[in-house]
């Protein structure tokens, strides 16, 4: 194999030459022969204008190109062994151009793509909040507005109701209900005791006894048995300096067997009626009570507090036990009772029907 082919290229290489020297001698016969002396006396006097100058350089010029035929009819991609001219530096390729443009159109075209993603992903991002958004309201359950505030309206000259939820109610909750009347009281400024009949949600008097066992007023059985603790009671409540405070004015059925009774129980009687103190901080310690006198009525008294704010005062008045909770307040609630005959004392309900005079 490697004989076949040297014979092959040298038999092409002498017909390459054969045909190189035949064309030489083709051209060569057509060709005047000219000395260089002419040449050279042309030369030291050149004159473009001259003909003969004119015919020397056409001569010259057919003779370079008749050098540089060969060459290219003997140029070859197999026999060519000169290396290609060096790039000048700096200079491009076309090829490296067209793969930069082809990188750049690339990073455009990624550039746009992420654009396009980040566009739709915040699109479809915003309608769904939207419509979440849409949805949550059209399932969100519309809430009852708040209870108003109970408008607590009453009457300083008659009786008012005071109604207590008696069945599902505790002690805490009860002074809950009647401090909001000692709030609206003491907001009055009222100057007269304030007189309160407690019922139920349905406006029927509620007798002491259910009362007393609710807000935790435990009296002894002597003396629960020398009052009328069916019937119903009145709840006073009165401004004292700015010191609202409770009364108690419950019907006697013997004041005598009363009076023997709260006697020997006044040791107790503070502890008993603590519930009617409205959490006001007093000296618990027991001391033994002093009596007084006012309109004729004995006033059995016990200060809790250095100057008076709070105390325990009680007395057997028109058939009554009548109890305040400082010296003022007692006082005060018999005034009310010698001035109100038992005729004109239907209570009024709450929002003043029925009164003749209304403090908010």
């Amino acid at each position: 194999m490697i004989s076949l082919n040297k014979n092959i290229f040298s038999s092409q290489e002498k017909s390459k030459g054969n045909a190189s020297t035949k064309f030489g001698h083709e051209i060569m016969e057509d060709l005047s022969i000219f000395t260089m002396k002419s040449d050279l006396a042309n030369l030291s006097k050149p004159d473009i204008e001259n003909p003969q100058n004119k015919q020397v350089s056409e001569k010259v010029q057919i003779k370079t190109n008749i050098s540089q035929i060969p060459q290219k009819e003997s140029s070859s991609p197999f026999l060519s062994q000169n290396p290609p001219a060096e790039e000048k530096k700096g200079e491009v390729k076309p090829a490296e151009k067209i793969k930069k443009e082809a990188n750049w159109e690339k990073v455009i075209l990624a550039g746009i793509v992420c654009f396009l993603l980040l566009a739709f992903g915040a699109g479809g991002y915003y309608y769904w909040i939207s419509r979440e958004k849409k949805q949550a309201g059209e399932t969100t359950i519309e809430l009852p507005p708040p209870p108003k505030e109970e408008l607590i309206t009453f009457s300083i000259e008659n009786p008012n109701y005071l109604p207590l939820d008696i069945d599902n109610s505790d002690s805490t909750k009860i002074k809950e209900t009647i401090k909001k009347y000692v709030t609206k009281v003491s907001d009055s400024g009222s100057l007269t005791p304030v007189e309160f009949i407690v019922t139920d949600l349905k406006n029927n008097p509620i007798g002491f006894s259910a009362f007393a066992s609710k807000i935790g007023i435990n009296f002894s059985q002597e003396l629960i048995s020398a009052l009328n603790t069916e019937l119903k009671f009145s709840l006073f409540i009165y401004n004292d300096n700015q010191k609202t405070r409770l009364g108690l004015a419950i019907d006697s059925l013997d004041d005598y067997k009363l009076k023997k009774a709260l006697f020997q129980e006044e040791a107790d009687l503070v502890k008993e009626l603590e519930p009617l103190f409205l959490d006001v901080p007093h000296n618990s310690e027991v001391k033994n009570f002093s009596s007084s006198s006012y309109e004729n009525t004995e006033i059995r008294f016990n200060n809790l507090t250095p100057f008076g704010e709070l105390t325990v005062d009680y007395a057997i008045f028109q058939n009554k036990l009548v109890v305040g909770t400082t010296k003022i307040t007692i006082r005060s609630i018999i005034d009310y009772m010698k001035s109100h005959s038992q005729t004109n004392s239907s209570p009024s309900t709450l929002n003043g029907s029925g009164t003749t005079t209304e403090t908010n």
